[in-house]
């Protein structure tokens, strides 16, 4: 289920998160982010998702909180070795 842009995962949560309740959304919700996709690219999906006024609150967080582990990672990766 991995794409390199993360489209599929990010566009698939909303689903996810409403067909399921409790503890298992939340691990979900951080099993299908798509971490190894993290790019500019992804980032910028992730904030036209966060843009949606509906958006379940607890939703965004576990996004925001993966949107911050990929900001990591880039910021890691542009360290020199």
């Amino acid at each position: 289920m991995r794409s390199s842009s993360g489209r599929r995962q990010v566009q698939a949560l909303p689903g996810i998160w409403a067909a399921r309740s409790g503890l298992l959304r939340l691990f979900l919700g951080d099993e299908l982010f798509p971490y190894s996709a993290a790019s500019p690219l992804l980032l910028d999906r992730i904030a036209q998702f966060l843009d949606d006024p509906d958006l379940d609150p607890a939703l965004a967080r576990v996004v925001i909180e993966g949107r911050d582990v990929a900001e990591k990672a880039l910021r890691s990766r542009a360290l020199p070795s």
